[in-house]
């Protein structure tokens, strides 16, 4: 009977864990409807739980809350804002994130519940990178995401969803596999899995992979650096030199793979460095400063001057988020800040980026303070990661392999501050 007891106590837990494998692995819905039915009775099943037993948290839960409730007023909004029905297909993308976020906060209640999870987006992005080399070898999988070409080579999807997403969330297993966490124990199999993680950047042909797999590098040095090296033994020390050699080797030997290399390196930097002698068609631009900014800056004053001084207060409803919020090109033309920040904006005016920047900061300094635990510490990096993709990438806040990880972190920090105050 306890057992039993026991194991129905835990049915919320177990359903988190599986949808957050649904919510990750969204190609799923190409294959049948039953996807979505099964993801809609789980995510019901947690909720009405919640319904029966509301949720009591501190100041984290309030400010979740809050932009919840402010989403939900976007929604309002854009019908009447739009005058349409137009914005429908936007309302699940926008509220499926929030949704895993409070379920998140629904049932987790420990740190090792929290780092199971963890683990599930760990190994679905390591399954995403297999699914990006298993097309490169036998061809596209045909209920993934449509192929195109860059600089003359295929470019497939990954199981997490659309072309661009890989690229975005390269980094993020590569700070996990390197922390403190125990989640990978043996030495060999997480040397394969980095190696698998970067030769899937250079088969994505994402210049946004490159910069990720950098910037985790960097990130992770300067904030975990000084103790992966106190506690790595020499051995190991070893075996990774060696193997950055063989990697050096099999790119260079291989032409499938250097031809990849080489091009998307090429086209990120602009130029030809890192072992690379390019001279294909550069049919994207590079990345810069200028670009950056050209990002943060260009479309979106073009924006404000097209919808005027209302997108301060209200915003314009989900009709700001374009593309990423399902708005039809084919029913009106929508204009695109093409950075998450700027979604936020457009869509809800200052208040709604406001009350995310408000909440992301919050999350970052518990997470911060919290930093000698290691599961703290890896969220902490993984945040910085997703904020870089918050000012290239729209949608980022919403899409569900993008920012689960900031998700996951909110209900963490809560449990933090639950633990602190007792």
């Amino acid at each position: 009977m306890g057992f039993f007891m026991k194991n129905y106590l835990l049915l919320p837990f177990y359903i988190a864990q599986v949808l957050t494998v649904l919510v990750l692995f969204p190609a799923f819905r190409n294959l049948s409807s039953i996807y979505f039915l099964i993801t809609i009775l789980l995510i019901f099943i947690v909720l009405l739980e919640f319904i029966k037993n509301p949720h009591k948290g501190g100041f984290h839960m309030k400010i979740f809350y809050f932009f919840l409730v402010y989403s939900i007023f976007v929604i309002f909004w854009s019908g009447i804002y739009m005058q349409s029905l137009a914005f429908l297909p936007g309302v699940p993308r926008l509220l499926l994130m929030l949704i895993m976020a409070l379920i998140f906060i629904i049932t987790l209640k420990t740190e090792k519940q929290v780092t199971s999870i963890l683990k599930i987006i760990l190994f679905c992005y390591i399954i995403a990178a297999i699914s990006i080399i298993y097309q490169i070898i036998f061809g596209p999988i045909s209920w993934f995401a449509s192929p195109h070409r860059r600089a003359g080579l295929d470019r497939y999807a990954s199981i997490l969803g659309s072309l661009t997403v890989y690229g975005a969330i390269a980094g993020y297993p590569l700070i996990i596999l390197y922390s403190k966490l125990p989640l990978i124990k043996n030495t060999f199999l997480k040397i394969a899995f980095i190696l698998i993680i970067f030769l899937s950047a250079f088969f994505s042909l994402s210049k946004a992979a490159i910069i990720m797999l950098a910037l985790s590098m960097i990130v992770f040095i300067t904030f975990d650096g000084a103790r992966f090296i106190r506690q790595t033994k020499p051995s190991n020390f070893v075996i990774y030199s060696l193997v950055i050699v063989l990697g050096v080797f099999i790119v260079g030997q291989i032409p499938e793979i250097y031809s990849y290399y080489n091009a998307i390196v090429a086209q990120t930097i602009g130029h030809n460095s890192f072992l690379t002698d390019y001279s294909g068609v550069m049919d994207s631009p590079s990345i810069n400063i200028d670009q950056l900014i050209r990002r943060l800056t260009h479309w979106t004053s073009g924006m404000i001057i097209e919808y005027g001084n209302i997108v301060y207060f209200l915003g314009i409803g989900l009709q700001g988020g374009a593309g990423v919020m399902g708005m039809n090109p084919d029913v009106g033309v929508y204009g695109s800040a093409h950075n998450s920040l700027g979604d936020l904006f457009f869509m809800g005016g200052l208040p709604y980026l406001l009350i995310f920047i408000i909440m992301y900061f919050f999350v970052q300094l518990t997470l911060f303070m919290n930093r000698e635990i290691p599961l703290a510490k890896v969220l902490f990096m993984l945040n910085i990661l997703f904020f870089a993709n918050l000012l290239v990438a729209s949608g980022s806040i919403f899409q569900p392999a993008i920012s689960v990880c900031f998700w996951l972190s909110l209900a963490y920090s809560n449990i933090l501050n639950k633990n602190n105050n007792n």
